[in-house]
């Protein structure tokens, strides 16, 4: 998604004349009487109105004081990361594989080496696999013990040529990704929702229920709406 990102980016900073500015951690949000500050570890910003556009609901209630109703209903999606080094010659033509079988160990393959023009003077590049796991399960506890099968695997899928020898790896494990809702997830967002509109009037909260690309592009086209108001 970063070219769109970059295209709704230079919108917003060309077209609307919106100031972007990044890289800062929202400490507080103080409300009072028509009056906000949007306070960060770098500076503080007075404003009329804040629209919150985001589904980090623990960032919003940490900012504004109050409890996070959401957050036990959003699934981590832990998973081990595996960065891959093989010959790049070998790397078969694909931009990345979705592998939907239940009991494979992979969820997304992607060549990203060859993406990214990142291949060495010797010839070498990666793949990267995502793959889902429990915390605390063998495979979390000893993420060495899987990486010769993520690899058997991605040459069964047809990732890399079957001949081909894994030169070099890298497997990490991340607590949390994406964050698919749980059963209960679009309730507590509700009781969210009427906690902000009752006692933060200044704050415009955009029910974040979008989890897949369309749906993101789809509710951008709205708030690009909410923003030419």
């Amino acid at each position: 998604m970063k070219g769109w990102c970059e295209a709704a980016a230079k919108w917003l900073s060309d077209v609307k004349g919106v100031d972007i500015i990044l890289g800062e951690k929202i400490q507080g949000i103080n409300s009072t009487n028509g009056h906000m500050e949007v306070i960060t570890d770098k500076g503080v910003y007075p404003t009329d109105k804040l629209i919150w556009s985001n589904d980090n609901t623990s960032a919003l209630c940490n900012a504004l004081g109050i409890d996070d109703p959401v957050k036990p209903f959003h699934y981590g999606t832990p998973m081990l990361f595996a960065t891959m080094i093989t010959d790049s010659d070998n790397i078969n033509d694909y931009t990345y594989i979705q592998n939907f079988n239940i009991d494979g160990l992979t969820y997304r393959t992607a060549a990203a080496g060859i993406y990214s023009n990142q291949v060495s003077r010797d010839g070498l590049s990666f793949i990267t696999s995502e793959c889902p796991t429990t915390i605390g399960s063998a495979s979390w506890e000893d993420p060495e013990s899987v990486i010769q099968d993520v690899w058997a695997e991605c040459k069964t899928l047809g990732v890399v040529k079957e001949t081909t020898k894994l030169r070099d790896h890298e497997i990490i494990r991340i607590p949390g990704t994406f964050k698919p809702p749980k059963v209960g997830y679009s309730n507590s967002l509700s009781r969210m929702e009427e906690v902000i509109n009752n006692d933060f009037k200044d704050i415009v909260f955009r029910n974040p229920r979008t989890f897949f690309k369309r749906e993101i592009f789809l509710d951008s086209l709205q708030i690009a709406e909410l923003v030419s108001r």
